[in-house]
């Protein structure tokens, strides 16, 4: 008897139907991957809050649960199922971007792990760049960390290369050249930059000549049409005069066999083309006796159009070039060094010592100056909302991005001074529609100064958009300078009550794709209810912007700057309570927006994107 181990216990599991309660339909074919609750449920602590929170009626527990995601690859999906189960998969190169995007989507940090250690032990040399292009697009930390140092560990054989950075983009140079971990030397890094410069020049000089040549032909078609059709008219003129005349009939049959041969001779341009070389060589002259002056002349307007064109390439270099010379430190070069760089015509004596001034200015302001990065920004929370639960919905997603420092102010309790809100970066805003202010005149008037004094808020749903009900007992919506349309870019309006599931709506047209308040978003998924604000966006002020709608039209994301000095007002137009609910409490709220889409990276980004500009 063979004792069998754990793994090959479960691998007949692995997509089989025997005992499965979880079917998935992936891509938009909708292929069907089947697989276990419970095997989900213990492998990450995403699926086990989601079967969980589904779970929690028991009327659900023993039905099969249908899961649809069309966004991703029936490819790209198979190995997150094959990891779970037997923690091996089987990866490829073609498809590791599309499993980074799901390993963040479904929170699987050791999937993450086993995909990186696979691209660190499958690329080559030759190919490190161009992924690490890919990884600034696609804004993966991780994966430029890993580059990076392979980049560093392997820069002797990719600069030793020529030709190295001809294909890349100003971007990658700059990310590539910032690594003072490199070892190579600063001379090398100068050529490889030239030899850049020289190819992107050379790439305009063909398609300009392609330009012209093009031109040319067109002018010459032009010509032999034109002379074409003088011929036929001077033909006609004569056959018209010889009917005059009265000819025969003979001639007139001539006349139209000729017309017939010129049709044949169109489309055969072999013959055209010995037509046109005959007539040339028949209009071709012999050239005129030149003198001694004239030959002298001749030479002097050659050497000027050389001198010329040297200084086009020079102007041409230092455009393409400029730019990248800056990341380079002039001081780990020697003299012979700098005189070459003189010589090959990339810099002057003057620009050297300018450079070199400015190399220390820029360390001193540098230890001066520290930038702020996401750990280090303070972001204040403003709410009437009581329950905690649903605040800490909130303060999860916000957090998903890195950022640590969020404190949250109860506006139903008490309302902050300018002072107060000056020592934050940024501020959220959410009023939930049960809730009441303690004095929203108060407070809109503080936040107004706020923004005028630069800083930026992110509005949710409820706040300062929805129009208020008389009636009410409820002051959800604020009043003061922050609800005034200078600085909105959203007019007020009703908001869905959601009682009914034809408000459903999820994301629809994106008009910025690579702005950041939309990076990483695949999918945004309403819920049911989809609780959101019937209005329309007004554009007006220095920059006002929409970013996205939802499928019905109504702006779901944009954002208003009122004057060069005042701060951004960004509105999402959405309730930001998840459908999420935790264990042991009920923080979500039924029929809000889906946890298998891309809601928590709206939240997250825009809160960003406030805070650093």
């Amino acid at each position: 008897m063979t004792i069998r181990t754990t793994e090959q216990l479960i691998s007949p599991l692995v997509n089989g139907s025997e005992l499965a309660d979880v079917v998935f339909k992936i891509g938009e074919e909708g292929v069907q991957m089947f697989a276990h609750k419970l095997i989900l449920s213990i492998s990450n602590l995403f699926w086990k809050k989601l079967f969980y929170s589904q779970n929690s009626n028991r009327s659900n527990g023993n039905k099969i649960k249908v899961i649809r995601i069309p966004d991703i690859e029936p490819e790209s999906f198979k190995p997150v199922l094959d990891f779970i189960y037997t923690r091996k998969a089987e990866l490829k190169l073609d498809i590791i971007w599309s499993i980074f995007e799901v390993c963040d989507r479904f929170e699987m940090d050791e999937f993450r792990q086993f995909s990186l250690n696979f691209l660190e032990n499958n690329l080559e040399t030759n190919q490190l760049f161009h992924y690490y292009e890919k990884s600034l697009n696609d804004q993966h930390p991780e994966i430029r960390k890993r580059l990076i140092k392979l980049i560093e560990q392997n820069s002797q054989k990719i600069f030793s290369e020529r030709n190295c950075l001809n294909n890349l983009q100003e971007e990658t140079i700059f990310q590539i050249l910032k690594s003072r971990k490199l070892q190579v030397k600063e001379f090398e890094l100068v050529q490889r930059i030239k030899e850049r410069a020289e190819f992107l020049i050379t790439q305009k000089e063909n398609n300009n000549i392609k330009k012209e040549k093009e031109k040319e032909k067109e002018i010459e078609k032009e010509k032999e049409e034109e002379e074409e059709e003088e011929e036929e008219q001077e033909q006609e003129q004569e056959t018209e005069m010889e009917m005059k005349k009265g000819k025969t009939k003979e001639k007139e049959k001539k006349i139209v066999i000729k017309k017939q041969v010129k049709k044949i001779k169109l489309k055969n341009n072999a013959v055209i083309q010995n037509s046109n070389n005959n007539k040339k060589r028949m209009k071709c002259t012999f050239p005129k006796q030149t003198n001694s002056k004239d030959k002298n002349r001749n030479v002097k307007k050659k050497s000027d159009m050389r001198l010329q064109r040297k200084t086009f390439q020079y102007r041409d270099i230092r455009s393409c070039v400029g730019n990248l010379l800056e990341k380079i430190d002039l001081r780990l070069l020697s003299n012979i060094e700098l005189d070459q760089l003189v010589k090959a015509n990339l810099f002057t004596k003057e620009e050297i010592k300018q450079s070199l001034n400015q190399i220390k200015n820029r360390n001193q302001k540098k230890r001066d100056q520290r930038c702020k990065t996401k750990e280090d920004l303070k972001i204040l929370f403003i709410t009437n909302e009581t329950k905690q639960a649903r605040i800490e919905n909130i303060l999860e997603s916000l957090r998903s991005s890195g950022i640590k420092s969020i404190s949250v102010l109860h506006a139903d309790k008490e309302i902050p001074f300018l002072k107060r809100l000056k020592k934050y970066d940024a501020l959220f805003l959410f009023s939930a529609p049960r809730g009441n202010f303690k004095d929203p005149i108060w407070l809109g008037d503080e936040i107004s100064k706020y923004v005028d004094d630069g800083g930026g808020i992110v509005i949710c749903a409820y706040a300062c958009l929805a129009e208020r009900k008389i009636k009410s007992k409820f002051s959800y919506a604020l009043d003061g300078g922050i609800s005034d349309q200078a600085y909105l870019p959203m007019k007020k309006g009703p908001f869905f009550s959601g009682k009914n599931g034809k408000t459903r709506c999820d994301l629809g047209k994106v008009f910025l794709p690579n702005h950041p308040t939309i990076s990483q978003v695949k999918c945004f998924d309403g819920g049911i209810h989809s609780h959101r604000i019937n209005t329309e966006f007004v554009p007006g002020g220095v920059d006002s912007k929409m970013i996205a709608q939802w499928s019905d039209g109504n702006p779901l994301i944009c954002y208003k700057r009122k004057l060069e000095q005042n701060g951004i007002v960004l509105v999402l137009n959405f309730n930001p309570v998840s459908e999420r609910k935790f264990l042991g409490d009920k923080g979500g709220i039924s029929g809000s927006w889906s946890i298998l889409s891309n809601g928590n990276k709206i939240l997250s980004n825009a809160i960003q994107f406030v805070a650093m500009n």
